[in-house]
């Protein structure tokens, strides 16, 4: 495939810029090479937060004071200090990013944080916000880290915890992007492939089938198309319709219950598309 469809799938998310993690853009490079994938960012086992007085939380669990940050039921983060990091959980995943950052200051983290609408593989994903990333490793991949959504499955509308964890030795700075669940009529600023692990056409017929049988498979999932981007060789046109019989090559969700499809008038050769299903795990 051409590098066009690369960057088409990086316009479907309207500004993604540097906040899609590696695992998105290993997702979406897919569609246009057949390099290796990378790694999901490291993980650790994660219990959910028990909402005690914090009082009582201080003495039956050891946290410190300058580990909570606030015991006002409204706290956009509620973070716990262990004995060599801080487990931070995303209470309020719309809450302005100034608050986030305001109680991880009071923690003595130079950190900032943005939830962002992402799609189904990307909830709960974290990628560093940092101009000119686009990927490769998680800069502080050893240090801050997602926390693991034990029980989760990965289809649309999961509602598991959402947090990071930063280890007590990290004294740099960072801004991050943690992506959240879309709401309806948001843009999602991490995306994936539709065909991506997780995603809503995951190991489901996609590459080279019409336009018209693409459009059905998302409308049974309660998806529709918003636009399409047509190849033609180097060149790249985007359409808000296309004939029926054109040929699905890729595809993104781009927004809370819509689709972006890129489309060619010529199949995708087969080779590629065995290729890419191997690499999916759909074979």
């Amino acid at each position: 495939m051409t590098l066009a469809q690369d960057e088409l799938l990086k316009r479907m998310a309207r500004d993604p810029g540097p906040g899609l993690t590696p695992v998105a853009h290993d997702l979406m490079t897919q569609i246009m090479d057949t390099a290796e994938l990378e790694p999901r960012t490291a993980r650790v086992r994660w219990s959910p937060l028990v909402a005690l007085p914090v009082a009582a939380a201080l003495a039956a669990m050891g946290w410190s004071a300058a580990a909570l940050l606030s015991s006002e039921p409204a706290s956009a983060l509620a973070i716990k200090e262990t004995a060599d990091s801080y487990v931070i959980e995303v209470k309020d995943l719309y809450a302005d990013s100034r608050v986030y950052e305001r109680q991880l200051r009071e923690a003595g983290l130079d950190i900032s944080l943005e939830v962002v609408p992402a799609t189904p593989s990307n909830v709960g994903e974290i990628s560093p916000d940092a101009p000119g990333w686009t990927s490769g490793s998680f800069p502080h991949a050893d240090q801050i880290k997602t926390i693991d959504r034990q029980g989760c499955d990965l289809g649309v509308g999961r509602t598991c915890p959402i947090g990071i964890t930063v280890a007590k030795d990290f004294t740099g700075t960072a801004t991050l992007r943690l992506g959240r669940e879309a709401r309806p009529g948001e843009e999602y600023a991490i995306i994936a492939a539709l065909t991506g692990q997780g995603e809503p056409l995951h190991c489901k017929p996609f590459y080279n089938r019409r336009v018209n049988e693409v459009r059905a498979s998302l409308a049974a999932l309660g998806l529709s198309v918003k636009d399409y981007a047509v190849q033609n060789g180097s060149e790249v046109e985007e359409k808000d319709s296309v004939p029926d019989s054109m040929y699905v090559t890729g595809g993104s969700l781009t927004e809370y219950g819509k689709a972006g499809l890129i489309v060619s008038r010529t199949p995708m050769p087969e080779d590629l598309i065995r290729t890419l299903l191997r690499k999916e795990g759909c074979e």
